[in-house]
Formats: structure tokens, sequence, C-alpha cells
């Protein structure tokens, strides 16, 4: 197997100088910079969004418990309506059961 050679390297040559190290340093503070800048143009939109949302998410908690309540109400108004029908069921068998003579003649046993 043929043997690798190593690449020379000069280490002085691979550290940066300062003055590339103050360069790297420029180019991200000024990256951070603009990027303040662009946070600080957004964030009225980002609130005005925000607000919109909140608005929006009230609206529908609002409707949903409308829908829920009224829901609510017409179930009440069912059982109400069913205990009606057979409480009046109940009566007009009884008067049915007077008048043909059953309770009469279950008496009479």
């Amino acid at each position: 197997m043929a043997e690798m050679e190593e690449p020379e390297m000069d280490l002085e040559e691979a550290v940066p100088t300062a003055e590339e190290i103050d360069a790297a340093k420029a180019i991200v503070e000024d990256w951070i910079a603009r990027g303040e800048e662009i946070s600080d143009r957004a964030t009225p939109a980002v609130e005005t969004r925000d607000a919109a949302i909140d608005e929006a998410w009230s609206v529908k908690e609002e409707a949903d418990a409308r829908v829920w309540n009224n829901g609510i109400e017409d179930l009440i108004d069912a059982q109400e309506d069913f205990e009606d029908e057979v409480l009046d069921a109940q009566a007009r068998l009884e008067d049915t059961l007077e008048n043909n003579g059953t309770v009469t003649d279950l008496e009479a046993l």
C-alpha cells in the first residue's frame, strides 16, 4: 500500500489575523444590526396580526358558546316535550281504562 503524504500546513497561515477577525466581527455586527432593524420594522405588523388572531379567537369562542347553549336549551325543551307527551299518554290510558270498565273489573277481583 502506498504511503500518503500529509500536506504541509503552516499553522500561522491557518490562524486568522487580527484584521481578519475584526472584519469577521464587523460582518456579524452588521448582520445583527440589520436583523434588529427588520425586527423593529416587522413589530407593528406582528402586533396587528396577533391582535387580529386574538379577536378571531374570541369571536369563535363566543359563537361556540352560543351554539352550545342553544343545543342545551333545545335538549331541555325536547325533554320537557317528551315528559308532557308521556304524562298526556298516561292520562289518556287511565281515562280509557276507566271508561271501558277495566278499572272496575280489576277492582272487583
